[in-house]
């Protein structure tokens, strides 16, 4: 299964395309590191209460789709009130509200993922959703040019108004927020593995 993002020729904003950049090399890392991974290992919720790796797949699938669709809804609506400033300064960058979150927070309804213990989806099915996701958000940002998105704002729950290049950014830490879980997981599940391993090695 590929996982080869679309080319970037055709996007007429240096940010959204480095924020795509940065989203595809996140992704690339933690795919690879899913390969092998088991049905259970992959919708095993830790004690705590936190989301299972497939979990945090599907959930990052429906926040790019939420994404999406502030992008496709915001840009038409506020290119006629934007236009006239597109010459002035704006914004590109901002902090990232999720660095001092080591915790999830409560995910909006429209975005939590099911709980899928009793119907897993399999990982295949995760990843390609996750890339379809990611093709159609490349297709709505692809035609917006920086000066406009840059005065363009929107309100997002974590930092409140934004333009549409710093929303750009806040999507690429949220993936990096909860790749970040997943890593932590992978790392449980390998260290659980070696252990097993180890005691069948003095077992035998």
């Amino acid at each position: 299964m590929t996982t080869a993002g679309a080319p970037y020729n055709q996007m007429k904003s240096a940010t959204f395309k480095q924020c795509l950049d940065a989203i595809d090399g996140q992704r690339e890392v933690v795919f690879a590191r899913l390969n092998g991974i088991s049905s259970d290992e992959l919708w095993e919720r830790p004690r705590n209460g936190r989301w299972s790796i497939g979990q945090n797949l599907e959930h990052l699938a429906k926040a790019m789709r939420t994404f999406r669709w502030v992008f496709a809804l915001a840009y038409p609506l506020g290119l006629p009130f934007a236009a006239p400033f597109r010459r002035r300064q704006f914004a590109r960058d901002i902090a990232n509200p999720y660095a001092d979150r080591p915790k999830p927070v409560n995910a909006p309804p429209g975005v939590r993922p099911r709980d899928r213990q009793t119907a897993p989806a399999s990982l295949e099915q995760l990843l390609e959703n996750k890339l379809k996701e990611r093709q159609k958000f490349h297709n709505v940002l692809r035609g917006m040019h920086e000066s406009i998105a840059g005065h363009i704002k929107v309100w997002d729950p974590p930092v409140g108004m934004v333009n549409l290049l710093q929303l750009a950014r806040l999507v690429t830490h949220h993936e990096a927020h909860h790749f970040r879980f997943v890593h932590d997981l992978l790392d449980k599940y390998d260290a659980r593995r070696a252990n097993r391993q180890e005691s069948l090695d003095v077992a035998s």
